[in-house]
């Protein structure tokens, strides 16, 4: 029989030399690189706490080698363990690892639902309103700031959590690095310069700046010296194969890799740390690159560039309008992206970069 808590415990003391903690976050690539950071906090206060961590199964290798956690959990959220039986199976699994400290990061009511049924000892997080009553205090998300200042908050807030050193991070092993290796001297091996990379997708079709604008702003990267390095998923290959077919420069004879489709998340963040910088929509993708500390020129629209920005060095173009950070997945007018210019934003590939012009 599964037991409901009365209430998270706010303001959560570590009576133990050693406990084990769940920190659950079933959300996506960006999200999962912002919590990084409380993983090394928690770890660097509390030594002696055996960190776990509940995510979704897609992204698990995003955090496979971080070496502050002891067990990745992962779940098959949209298949296997979607509907109340697989909530009940997560549930059980959940249970018997017995944890006494479970720090809900995502706030829906699925993980909060798993929270509320871990079994553990002590519970603190985000939650819907609707939930709210039942836990009788929970945490508010901060909106008003970075989500890794959001989720440092929390953990402040609950444990009493102090800042370390250092931004976001990856761990890639060394078969990431090898393959990556590789593929990179495949294409670049004799480029005579920087190479910028060129990130096409998002997650929202209202992220994606337009095929037109990133050809011409790659013929321009070209003419100016550079090579480049095209990554994406498997939805953004028609994306590069529209930008290409629209480019005037030759690219049959041009430093271009198209990486886009081929690699794995952590191929691709040893990839993305060769280049010199990555021009990106929010997205995953560009906070990888932030995590590995490429310079990153970030073109926002419709999400919140205070939330979501480069947490790291980098650049915010946004338009002058008043709808940006809307939200909207579906958009007619996508003026938000259609106002930013190829030019600016070589300007900016030039004020990270060394020129590549003789």
């Amino acid at each position: 029989m599964l037991s409901l808590p009365k209430m998270y415990n706010i303001n959560v003391k570590v009576e133990e030399n050693t406990m084990k903690m769940l920190l659950i976050n079933l959300m996506y690539i960006g999200d999962l690189i912002f919590m990084t950071p409380v993983i090394r906090d928690l770890k660097l206060h509390y030594p002696e706490i055996e960190l776990s961590i509940l995510i979704d199964r897609k992204y698990e290798e995003l955090l496979r080698y971080n070496p502050y956690i002891s067990e990745v959990i992962s779940i098959d959220k949209k298949g296997a363990d979607s509907g109340l039986a697989g909530y009940y199976r997560v549930i059980q699994d959940i249970r018997k690892r017995r944890f006494d400290i479970v720090v809900n990061l995502h706030g829906n009511e699925r993980s909060t639902i798993f929270t509320l049924f871990s079994g553990a000892r002590y519970h603190s997080g985000y939650a819907p309103k609707l939930l709210g009553k039942f836990l009788g205090s929970f945490v508010d998300l901060n909106r008003n700031v970075h989500q890794v200042e959001a989720y440092r908050q929390t953990l402040k807030e609950t444990m009493g959590i102090r800042e370390s050193a250092g931004g976001m991070e990856i761990y890639t092993g060394s078969e990431a690095l090898q393959h990556a290796s590789v593929m990179w001297q495949e294409i670049f091996k004799s480029s005579p310069c920087q190479v910028i990379g060129l990130n096409t997708g998002g997650s929202w079709p209202t992220k994606r700046w337009g095929t037109q604008q990133l050809a011409k702003l790659a013929d321009m990267i070209l003419a100016e010296g550079y090579g480049i390095a095209f990554f994406g998923g498997p939805m953004d290959r028609d994306d590069v194969a529209a930008i290409i077919s629209k480019m005037t420069i030759r690219t049959n004879n041009a430093p271009i890799g198209v990486f886009t489709e081929r690699t794995s998340l952590l191929e691709y963040a040893e990839l993305v740390k060769k280049c010199a910088v990555l021009v990106s929509g929010d997205s995953g993708p560009m906070h990888i690159a932030v995590a590995q500390r490429v310079p990153v020129i970030s073109i926002f629209g419709p999400s919140d560039s205070v939330r979501y920005r480069p947490y790291g060095k980098g650049v915010v173009v946004k338009a002058n309008l008043k709808c940006l950070g809307c939200g909207r997945h579906q958009c007619n007018d996508h003026a938000c992206m259609k106002e930013i210019q190829p030019e600016t934003i070589l300007d900016y590939v030039k004020f990270y970069t060394a020129s590549c012009v003789a």
